[in-house]
């Protein structure tokens, strides 16, 4: 069922009395001129959570929210833990942690419990995002900055992802918990890259340039509305999470090697050249 809002009236025709609610709705993935304001990320990511967590109380078992690191924030070159003090850095990651803290108030003494995943960048087939705007760049032809060497990035497969839900909505343990699940491997960013052209045989070539002037092209570029530009300013910028605790109360390991993913993620455009180049020989 489609709802135009996530607000009460809307929500109220949603049949939730079921074991789990998933709340995986919200705002994000915009570039300039689309930028949204602050109040309606806060709308959508904070209120809006709110507004699920209000309408599930005690029709529910539980409600598992999907987060988000940038939550947390972090200064870009220290690793993310569970215990990290959450200082987020933009509208969107003050806004998540807000939906955190409303959803949690919101069930507070009731009968449904609450999960929090902070999910790093999540990244898939047709997925949006850093990692698929990275994957259009790769298959394009385009050259990767040498400064993403540098960069280290905690991801997670859409696979995994869906697979970190699942086990948070059964295992009993996990109620009040947050964890921020993530892929077994963490890549440096030019890797990352590597393992994706891998995929569908596209050699990645390097160009020079240091981390200081890719940040000052991503900005201004970004500011044009050149959303590949943005996306490598974010995705370039050094951001690790550490965090045992899917392990350690659901045994829970990612079912899906990242490198397997990585290079699915342009296995299919190659396989759609390869009739065209077949006829055009």
């Amino acid at each position: 069922m489609l709802v135009p809002e996530l607000d009460d009236a809307s929500l109220s025709r949603v049949p939730m009395e079921v074991d789990t609610v998933f709340h995986l709705a919200g705002l994000a993935h915009r570039f300039p001129p689309h930028v949204p304001s602050d109040d309606e990320y806060e709308r959508v990511n904070g209120l809006g959570s709110e507004a699920v967590a209000r309408v599930a109380r005690n029709r529910a078992r539980r409600v598992v929210l999907a987060s988000s690191v940038a939550a947390i924030g972090g200064d870009g070159t220290t690793t993310i833990h569970r215990g990290t003090a959450p200082t987020p850095k933009t509208a969107y990651g003050r806004s998540k942690l807000s939906g955190e803290r409303l959803a949690r108030a919101a069930l507070d003494g009731s009968g449904t419990s609450l999960v929090v995943l902070r999910f790093p960048a999540i990244y898939g087939v047709d997925a949006p995002g850093a990692v698929t705007q990275l994957a259009r760049w790769i298959e394009r032809g385009r050259p990767i900055p040498s400064c993403a060497r540098h960069a280290r990035r905690s991801m997670i497969a859409v696979a995994n992802a869906v697979d970190a839900l699942i086990a948070s909505s059964q295992c009993a343990s996990l109620a009040g918990e947050v964890a921020l699940p993530h892929d077994r491997q963490t890549l440096d960013v030019l890797s990352v890259a590597r393992t994706i052209g891998a995929g569908a045989c596209i050699p990645v070539r390097t160009v020079p340039c240091p981390a200081a002037l890719l940040r000052v092209l991503g900005r201004l570029l970004g500011s044009l509305g050149v959303a590949a530009a943005a996306s490598a300013e974010r995705l370039l910028e050094h951001s690790v999470v550490e965090d045992d605790t899917l392990a350690r109360l659901a045994s829970w390991t990612p079912p899906v090697d990242a490198t397997d993913a990585l290079r699915a993620l342009l296995r299919r455009s190659a396989h759609e050249r390869a009739p065209t180049a077949r006829s055009a020989a």
